[in-house]
């Protein structure tokens, strides 16, 4: 199988915001990071092969702003959606938990 870049320059980079609802860390990383919003950059590799086109995640880095400075980390990308994942299951418990949620009826 041959693999060829596509013409669009063979890579792609995107940023998106993403909004931590709890502190968090991501992989290995002991640092637990406070509830916000991080930037998110992820560059992507472009592949193509015919009539399919395909990208792989290749660097993910995350802005982490403290104290008015600004430090980029370098994750992976697995951790960081293991990170999101675990911060919208305990989104969801605190829901299903929440005792205000029900109401006496009478």
């Amino acid at each position: 199988m041959r693999l060829a870049t596509s013409d669009g320059g063979g890579t792609r980079t995107s940023s998106s915001a993403i909004t931590f609802s709890h502190p968090f860390c991501i992989g290995n990383d002991p640092r637990q990071l406070p509830p916000g919003v991080y930037v998110v950059h992820t560059d992507e590799h472009l592949f193509s092969q015919g009539d399919h086109n395909w990208s792989i995640r290749a660097e993910v880095v995350v802005e982490v702003r403290t104290g008015g400075t600004t430090a980029f980390r370098h994750v992976a990308g697995a951790d960081l959606d293991r990170a999101i994942a675990e911060d919208a299951a305990a989104s969801m418990l605190r829901h299903d938990l929440d005792p205000g949620r029900f109401t006496a009826s009478g």
